[in-house]
């Protein structure tokens, strides 16, 4: 395996499709996940490939497994991608009198009838006027 110049791009939304294989197995899965069709995923591993200079995933059976340079790669990424996260999270902070987000929930019929109208109280307390909330009965 050819080391990974720190100098050089590196594409991070290429990392997101490592993991997404890595955990699926699947280069369609993956795509699922994603949002991605199965074709931007192989063209993104392609590119993860030559940019580490490794397989990283071989396709046996009907199944995409790791390398083991993919292998050794999966869990310093990880945590890189956990502490970026962590960082990037730190300095936001969620006030519900300023958003401007929609939210989606999900809920049963039960749900609806002993947990929203309290929620509904609650945002309403403590949220703006224009906040959005959607309601998916499931």
């Amino acid at each position: 395996m050819s080391a990974c110049r720190i100098d050089s791009h590196l594409d991070l939304n290429l990392l997101r499709v490592f993991f997404a294989i890595w955990d699926l197995r699947s280069l369609t899965a993956a795509g699922d996940r994603l949002g991605l069709t199965q074709p931007a995923i192989s063209h993104a591993l392609r590119r993860l490939r030559e940019r580490f200079g490794d397989p990283l995933f071989v396709r046996v059976a009907n199944r995409m497994l790791p390398t083991d340079a993919a292998v050794r790669l999966h869990e310093p990424l990880d945590q890189a991608f956990e502490l970026l996260n962590r960082t990037l999270q730190s300095g936001v902070v969620f006030d519900p009198r300023s958003t401007e987000r929609t939210f989606r929930v999900a809920m049963s019929d039960i749900a609806e009838v002993y947990i929203l109208p309290r929620l509904v109280s609650e945002l309403s307390r403590i949220s703006r006027p224009c906040l959005a909330c959607v309601i998916f009965a499931s």
